[in-house]
């Protein structure tokens, strides 16, 4: 990882994308893992943001064997749906930030407690305690995921938090500008950006396409002897003639038609 101004950015990145399904640019992401490295005496460290089909378990998968695999769940969307779930409290909202920075489960449930005494909206208390449920419920879902660098005895210290900014390619240019595509342009629009962010681009531009080799079926002969068929032509009868008839009122529009072709 670099810094790109004060953004962390990756170095040497490769992307993979897909239209289809997440499946789909995973299989192909795992195929080129698979061919280019060796990960058995390797420590793979991931990073997302915990969307439908990007959970730690699916990294895994495309990872495959390795010395260790290390999830983290991506700081930037974790603070997001605390102050969403904690949106009537912003002050527990910032508290329960610096429990989970501070991986301290213990504190984690002091604050779901005390935000809950807090709630003095009778009215719309069964609506904030099923806030305070749902988060809970997040939190312990992705409470491994969610230990910061420093507490898991690594080499590292900085690095992670790259997650978001790497969408900006495809964000960007894809969405929130009133742009609307198929599902074929789409792909093929995302798999433009992933050519010219993996420096592929220019190369699928001037690359020579293999010459068509496959020998011509039977079908395809009979086509061609018909397009290529020469008809009898038949005699041209010459223009025909023709006039609008002069019984017209003037007021008609056949009328008005007649005297401006006069």
């Amino acid at each position: 990882v670099a810094k790109k101004g004060k953004r962390p950015v990756l170095v040497h990145s490769l992307m993979f994308e897909s239209t289809k399904s997440s499946q789909e640019a995973f299989r192909r992401a795992s195929a080129w893992i698979e061919a280019t490295y060796n990960l058995r005496n390797t420590v793979i460290i991931s990073n997302s943001d915990g969307g439908s089909g990007y959970e730690k378990d699916k990294f895994d998968s495309i990872i495959g064997k390795c010395a260790r695999h290390e999830h983290f769940r991506d700081a930037y969307h974790v603070n997001q749906k605390i102050k969403q779930r904690l949106s009537f409290d912003k002050e527990m909202s910032y508290q329960m930030i610096s429990a989970v920075r501070e991986w301290d489960y213990t504190q984690v449930c002091a604050v779901i407690a005390q935000a809950n005494n807090r709630i003095q909206d009778n009215y719309r208390r069964a609506e904030y305690e099923i806030e305070l449920t749902k988060l809970l419920s997040y939190l312990d879902r992705n409470w491994d995921s969610l230990k910061k660098l420093h507490l898991r005895h690594l080499s590292l210290r900085k690095g992670i938090g790259v997650c978001e900014s790497n969408h900006r390619p495809y964000s960007y240019r894809m969405k929130r500008q009133g742009r609307g595509f198929g599902q074929k342009g789409a792909g093929n629009l995302a798999a433009i950006i992933s050519a010219r962010k993996n420096g592929l681009f220019l190369q699928a531009l001037t690359e020579t396409i293999p010459a068509f080799k496959q020998e011509i079926i039977p079908e395809f002969k009979g086509i061609i002897r018909t397009l290529l068929k020469k008809y009898k032509t038949k005699k041209s009868i010459g223009v025909i003639e023709g006039g609008i008839g002069k019984y017209c009122a003037s007021s008609h529009a056949l009328g008005q038609l007649a005297k401006a072709l006069k």
